[in-house]
């Protein structure tokens, strides 16, 4: 029983460690389209999340390239990586690019710990376009 646990935590503690860039290089999980300007969408989407109840665990920031008008959203969250100390783990990144004016591409990428995560993050994009979201595959 007790080599039972110390297995299912060493699976659990490993499937939460990738980093950001092993996050940003998986395909998509959902993407979507919507119109609109990039960033307003971006900062919508991190201010709505700060507000729900995903803030008390974690952190967002947007990242901006205004030259290739995309805007990223980044999840962060600690989770412990040791028996003393905590490791910043991302729970999802939502890319938002207007490759032309008035219309904006989205992507979701999560890591293992953002799954349950993904119906309220697409929730809150449906929130701040006004509902005017086609997400594909469909939630």
């Amino acid at each position: 029983m007790i080599r039972m646990a110390v297995w299912f935590l060493g699976v659990v503690g490993l499937t939460g460690c990738l980093s950001l860039a092993e996050v940003r290089g998986l395909p998509p999980t959902r993407t979507g389209e919507a119109k609109g300007p990039y960033l307003p969408l971006a900062q919508c989407v991190a201010a709505k999340a700060k507000a729900e109840r995903l803030s008390d665990i974690a952190s967002y920031a947007v990242e901006d390239t205004a030259v290739s008008r995309t805007a990223r959203v980044v999840a962060m969250a600690r989770y412990p990586g040791g028996l003393f100390y905590t490791v910043p783990t991302p729970l999802f990144e939502l890319t938002v690019r207007e490759p032309e004016e008035g219309s904006v591409k989205i992507e979701a990428r999560r890591g293992p710990l953002g799954a349950s995560y993904e119906p309220m993050l697409w929730s809150i994009v449906g929130d701040c376009t006004g509902g005017k979201v086609t997400v594909s595959p469909p939630l």
